[in-house]
């Protein structure tokens, strides 16, 4: 019974970790998370493509 209580908390906490990180790691469909300067001198964290389509500069 301890034993199955164990896998099934290991199971659980697993997969709370997996929905945290969003399963990828820090990277969305429009490419990694990148601190992103815009034209207006505002500094954001946005996805890498966003970034470009607003005419914004990463490094």
């Amino acid at each position: 019974m301890n034993k199955l209580l164990f896998l099934m908390m290991c199971g659980i906490f697993s997969f709370s970790s997996f929905a945290y990180n969003n399963g990828n790691g820090g990277t969305t469909n429009l490419g990694p998370i990148v601190e992103c300067k815009m034209p207006s001198g505002d500094v954001t964290n946005i996805p890498s493509e966003m970034c470009r389509f607003r005419g914004g500069e990463w490094e």
